[in-house]
């Protein structure tokens, strides 16, 4: 468990680190919509993406959390396509 630095410009949550849900979520959807629109899939990946920073912005989570959302969501989005 870690807490608030002092100094930190941004307020974060005191909790332990694990890969961003909401990111996971979505980049499960964006895996499947990628599949069912191929047309569409930059745009799909770029939203993950997006999400996947804005975790990090709200200082919800740590860029490596929201990396292992994206890889997370992913496989469970190809698991679903397979």
């Amino acid at each position: 468990m870690w807490t608030r630095r002092a100094s930190a410009p941004i307020a974060s949550f005191p909790k332990p680190e694990s890969p961003s849900a909401h990111t996971a979520g979505l980049a499960a959807t964006e895996e499947v919509l990628s599949y069912l629109f191929p047309r569409d899939e930059q745009f799909f990946q770029f939203r993950g993406e997006e999400m996947a920073a804005s975790r990090v912005w709200a200082g919800i989570h740590f860029r490596n959390a929201s990396n292992a959302g994206l890889q997370v969501g992913r496989a469970v989005g190809d698991a679903v396509i397979a």
